[in-house]
């Protein structure tokens, strides 16, 4: 089995999947829902199509036909907007939530938007938003932790 395609959609994978397997192509679907995904509800992440190796053009124009398949994207053509909403997303549990841990994923989220955003003003607007965005995060944590370190010296010894 090799890898034959990449879908951002659990559903969209499934659908794939069920077309080759109808036409005698076994496949298998691998991945795994993005954290913000289980929070929403969601089924965005990353799943590979797996397929037999010597079925490929089969499957290609298999998929090619199916008016449901035939318009999701190809392989490691990703949507910049799936990364800004993540990104987006991040930082605004990062204010309530884990202030460190959804901040670091709200960057990521940006660097992976940056390498497949091809607007350039658009790049630069949306740095600046999620960097504004992780502002109140971090005035947050440190009032938490000026408040534990105040609590930690009134503590009798």
């Amino acid at each position: 089995m090799i890898k034959f395609r990449t879908f951002t959609s659990k559903l969209e994978g499934q659908l794939a999947a069920q077309l080759l397997n109808e036409n005698g192509i076994r496949t298998e679907l691998r991945g795994a829902k993005e954290y913000v995904s289980h929070l929403l509800g969601s089924d965005l992440g990353t799943f590979d199509l797996l397929i037999e190796e010597n079925k490929v053009k089969e499957a290609e124009a298999l998929l090619k036909q199916d008016l449901r398949i035939a318009h999701l994207p190809e392989e490691n053509r990703v949507r910049p907007q799936l990364y800004f909403k993540k990104a987006v997303l991040y930082s605004i549990f990062a204010i309530f939530l884990f202030p460190i841990i959804f901040n670091y994923y709200s960057l990521m989220s940006l660097k992976e938007f940056l390498k497949v955003e091809p607007n350039a003003s658009r790049r630069i607007r949306v740095s600046i938003l999620i960097i504004l965005l992780q502002i109140p995060s971090f005035y947050t944590l440190y009032f938490m932790t000026e408040a534990m370190l105040k609590a930690f010296k009134e503590l009798p010894v």
